[in-house]
């Protein structure tokens, strides 16, 4: 089965890594952390739209939107930012620090829905 929460014991140590390729490479524009397609139903599990997800990107400031029809994206294309399309999971505290430090006093988190 698709996990669209995922383990913190594994997914943890991959979310700082791409904290620290954020920080310790500047040269770096995008970064993307895809599991699965927009739409992905397991064949047993019959709800109908069901989407299952879990999709992280990093963009530098003046970078394009990952989602051009997303208007909160777009008002933040001038910042380094994590855009976070993952449904109702949330980084730990620990990820969002790490986070917010690879991107700088200017960067900024985004969870879209």
């Amino acid at each position: 089965m698709f996990r669209s929460i995922p383990n913190p014991e594994r997914m943890d140590p991959l979310l700082k890594a791409m904290a620290s390729a954020i920080r310790h490479a500047p040269s770096l524009k995008k970064l993307d952390l895809w599991f699965g397609e927009d739409e992905l139903s397991p064949t047993y599990v019959k709800v109908e739209g069901l989407k299952r997800r879990f999709d992280i990107f990093y963009r530098a400031s003046g970078e394009g939107r990952v989602f051009r029809d997303d208007p909160k994206e777009r008002q933040l294309t001038r910042r380094p930012r994590i855009v976070c399309d993952v449904l109702h999971w949330r980084a730990s505290e620990e990820i969002e620090k790490c986070w917010m430090e690879a991107l700088g006093p200017n960067g900024a988190i985004y969870y879209r829905h």
